[in-house]
């Protein structure tokens, strides 16, 4: 919690003046530092020699056996105690290099045996016990959602501070920035309630008006309605749909849930493959989720979901059949973000037969008013992608759709991009009417001829 908040804090503080969205956000980290508090703790700390240290020490245990003066180690008190004597020099000088200023005096073999000098080594090096002061809420549940939640921040403000007009990722982290200030000021809440959240009626109440996702969640969240780990949840969403996908969609059953919850932890379609990038799920993110991409239904979204991957799966496939499969399944499908965001790289190939269907479906979906919102934001969002074949292919979208609406950015890679993708871009610009078609020659590389007779300077003699 204390590294978490205080680098989180300075990031925050360092961007507010720039983006007024989180100035909000900046107050609300305030207002939690005066509810959270410090929790004194004994760390102890296990002693952690390495066998080859501890190896090496023993090769120094003759000196526990040998006398300092050829006595033996039971003869010790014995030796010469003579304040300025060799033997008594030699005693104390390694006795207090062992010690190493703790306090032990030289009398502490006064048994007859002195300890074991490992034991004194690693009890000197290695303290034991440590005072450490950790931030905390006081509840163990609530610093683990805190915390949580104040990594995803992290991972979205990655995409501040960006140059250009390609800033559409910025302005979506700044969107969700927004929304984890509403998690994490309902987290500051609980806090100040000093209260352990058990059920849904007190973490999440609105939950309650949908029995599906209700019922879903409390199987894998026990005692702990607050959030659950993402394995039970995955084990959860099997045992509810998994027997159906394997038996109608048995390529793509085994990466559904875990492509899922990288959707909930608010990946974008283009970043929903591997693992889970986070250990737990929160309530909030959970009906965040389902309640705007489940609306007909947990079931009906699964197996869409696992559809939309089978499609891409071929569109993607190096088998030339499995690609025309999913090529004849684009006809009449719908609106899927996932395949809008792979009709980018596919449009970039050579494959005149492969881009005139994705060009049709791309066209077709964007006709209802609502669909083409969310295609020109996927398609703004491909063109900051770091592949120069995306962007290509995203600007040849945006021209099929003749989009004016991205003028600015298709002006902006026409001039700063790979020959490719400034090709595409000039050609999606002479769809865009007249505006795109002057942006498109301000774009031109600008000739020698056009700057005028060139003068050569001849330097005067020195005289």
């Amino acid at each position: 919690m204390q590294i978490v908040y205080t680098e989180f804090i300075v990031i925050v503080h360092m961007f507010a003046g720039e983006y007024s969205e989180l100035a909000e956000f900046e107050k609300l980290l305030d207002d939690i530092r005066e509810v959270l508090q410090y929790e004194r703790r004994s760390l102890k700390k296990q002693n952690s020699m390495t066998l080859s240290e501890t190896s090496a020490l023993d090769q120094f245990e003759f000196l526990e056996k040998v006398s300092f003066d050829g006595a033996a180690d039971g003869d010790v008190e014995d030796a010469d105690r003579t304040p300025g004597s060799p033997t008594c020099r030699l005693h104390i000088s390694n006795r207090e290099s062992l010690d190493s200023g703790k306090g032990h005096s030289v009398s502490s073999a006064s048994s007859g045996h002195s300890p074991s000098l490992v034991k004194r080594l690693s009890s000197n090096v290695f303290p034991v016990e440590k005072k450490s002061e950790t931030l905390t809420t006081g509840n163990e549940l609530l610093d683990k959602a805190l915390v949580h939640h104040l990594c995803q921040c992290s991972r979205h403000v990655q995409h501040l501070n960006s140059f250009g007009p390609l800033r559409f990722k910025e302005i979506t982290a700044v969107n969700k920035l927004v929304r984890q200030t509403d998690i994490i000021h309902q987290l500051s809440l609980l806090v100040a309630a000093s209260g352990c959240p058990l059920t849904v009626d007190e973490v999440m109440p609105e939950m309650n008006d949908n029995e599906e996702l209700v019922t879903l969640w409390l199987q894998c969240c026990g005692s702990n309605a607050l959030f659950v780990d993402v394995n039970d949840l995955v084990t959860a969403l099997d045992s509810q749909f998994g027997a159906s996908l394997w038996a109608n969609y048995m390529a793509v059953a085994n990466n559904v849930f875990p492509c899922i919850v990288n959707l909930i932890h608010g990946h974008s379609s283009d970043d929903m493959d591997g693992e889970p990038s986070a250990q737990i799920v929160t309530v909030y993110e959970y009906y965040d989720y389902f309640s705007r991409m489940a609306r007909k239904g947990l079931t009906e979204y699964v197996f869409r979901f696992a559809k939309d991957m089978l499609v891409v799966d071929g569109l993607l496939s190096k088998e030339r059949d499995d690609q025309e499969q999913a090529l004849d399944s684009l006809y009449g499908f719908g609106f899927s973000e996932r395949i809008v965001y792979t009709s980018c790289s596919l449009l970039a190939r050579n494959d005149p037969h492969t881009t005139a269907i994705i060009a049709e479906y791309v066209e077709r979906v964007a006709q209802y008013p609502v669909h083409r919102a969310k295609v020109l934001n996927i398609l703004l969002y491909s063109l900051e992608n770091t592949d120069q074949h995306i962007r290509q292919g995203a600007c040849i979208a945006l021209g099929v759709l003749q989009a004016k609406e991205a003028i600015s950015e298709l002006a902006y890679l026409a001039k700063c991009d790979f020959v490719t993708v400034k090709e595409a871009a000039r050609q999606a610009l002479l769809t865009c009417g007249d505006d795109g078609q002057m942006a498109m020659l301000h774009s031109m590389p600008t000739t020698f001829t056009d700057l005028g007779p060139v003068h050569t300077l001849v330097p005067q003699e020195v005289l």
